[in-house]
């Protein structure tokens, strides 16, 4: 099946809504969620029960887009990359959500610039845009299409 293209809007509305779901239920941020590593940022599986209904009411397909929950905590840019194919939107949590605030050195970094972290602000980059994350944070990452598509094929590029 082909991945719909999402919009730029799509992907806020739907990282805002499990932002304000985390706002009244701060266990959808630490008991709700499963672990793993991803090219060496953590990264964790939000429950899709979470956002069923919300994609259903907006007719978004859920096998159309990747969403975790990251944290960054890098002291260094070491980790710029770009995804070939997805574009991209991230939104800095915090306390209001259950988690720490970003800490007063966490930086995004897109193309070239620098931008502080700042719990509920978005960050959004087109795909082949590089980007990093700095500073100790966490973020709701939102990818279309899916950063691992249907056949395995990874979308991230590490440049350095």
């Amino acid at each position: 099946m082909k991945t719909k293209n999402l919009s730029k809007y799509q992907l806020m509305t739907l990282a805002y809504y499990v932002a304000s779901k985390m706002e009244q239920d701060h266990s959808i941020a630490t008991d709700k969620v499963t672990w793993t590593d991803y090219h060496g940022f953590p990264v964790g599986a939000i429950d899709r029960d979470v956002y069923a209904d919300f994609c259903e009411f907006m007719g978004i397909d859920m096998d159309d887009f990747t969403l975790q929950l990251a944290e960054s905590f890098s002291e260094s840019d070491a980790g710029i990359h770009h995804h070939l194919k997805g574009h991209q939107l991230v939104v800095a949590l915090g306390e209001e959500c259950g988690l720490p605030n970003p800490e007063p050195d966490a930086k995004v970094y897109i193309d070239g610039e620098y931008f502080d972290a700042e719990a509920g602000e978005f960050y959004y980059f087109n795909d082949r845009v590089n980007h990093n994350f700095c500073g100790k944070f966490h973020f709701i990452n939102l990818q279309n299409p899916p950063l691992v598509d249907e056949t395995g094929h990874d979308d991230f590029v590490l440049l350095r």
